[in-house]
């Protein structure tokens, strides 16, 4: 995975629950790959299916955050 796509040409935004199991691995792929901008959001006490765990937090994200830079 970390090797299939090392840059893009496009902002990437990472929204992660800290219990997910595949965390450890998203942030070695985050830190390696190259983006113009990057950002990278671990929502505390949140699983894999994060945006039903906490779908306040990640509306918070996507609304507020994202949306924001999407102009």
């Amino acid at each position: 995975m970390e090797t299939d796509v090392p840059a893009v040409a496009i902002p990437v935004y990472m929204i992660m629950g800290e219990r997910d199991f595949w965390l450890v691995q998203a942030r070695r792929y985050f830190d390696r790959l190259e983006a113009p901008e990057k950002k990278m959001f671990v929502i505390h006490d949140a699983g894999h299916i994060v945006r039903g765990d906490k779908p306040e937090e990640v509306e918070k994200i996507l609304f507020s955050v994202i949306g924001s830079t999407a102009r």
